[in-house]
């Protein structure tokens, strides 16, 4: 799932579980680099925030903990 949340000059765009054909969007829409779109592919162990060489954009992964699944 893709939510998307603009203000001012700043994009967030958060993805929860996202499948192959949304992370090909996302790459695509804000040309990504290769490792950054690879990084969405697969779960990852621990939370992390990592800039990318082009310095146009912030990777955050962010684990929250849902106490109540709905």
């Amino acid at each position: 799932m893709i939510s998307r949340y603009d203000i001012h000059n700043f994009s967030w765009i958060d993805l929860q579980s996202p499948d192959e054909f949304e992370i090909r969007k996302i790459e695509e829409e804000y040309s990504l680099e290769y490792f950054a779109a690879h990084d969405l592919k697969a779960p990852t162990p621990r939370p992390r925030i990592r800039a990318y060489e082009s310095g146009k954009f912030l990777c955050a992964v962010m684990h929250i903990p849902a106490f109540k699944h709905t």
